[in-house]
């Protein structure tokens, strides 16, 4: 039997796809699944993180998602996982 079909070489195949799982921050940690999606307004969110609403949009556009014409949401949990604002 060829190396390339052995049982190794399909579960180091499997074991290289798979992503790896981060655990969650413990602030996240005690959050329902619901909580976690919840959506809240971004001036929220970039008060939470230390930035301006223009720095929080400016950084972190993909993050944000419209609702309606003028409102603009963040999840919790993208809120809270954010990485920390860069102070230099």
């Amino acid at each position: 039997m060829s190396p390339r079909f052995s049982g190794e070489w399909a579960e180091h195949m499997l074991r290289r796809k798979m992503k790896k799982h981060t655990p969650l921050p413990a602030s996240v940690a005690g959050l329902s699944p619901l909580e976690l999606t919840r959506r809240i307004p971004v001036a929220e969110a970039a008060a939470f993180n230390g930035i301006h609403v223009q720095t929080f949009l400016k950084r972190y556009r993909h993050l944000v998602r419209r609702i309606g014409e003028r409102r603009l949401f963040v999840t919790v949990h993208d809120a809270i996982v954010l990485p920390p604002p860069d102070t230099s």
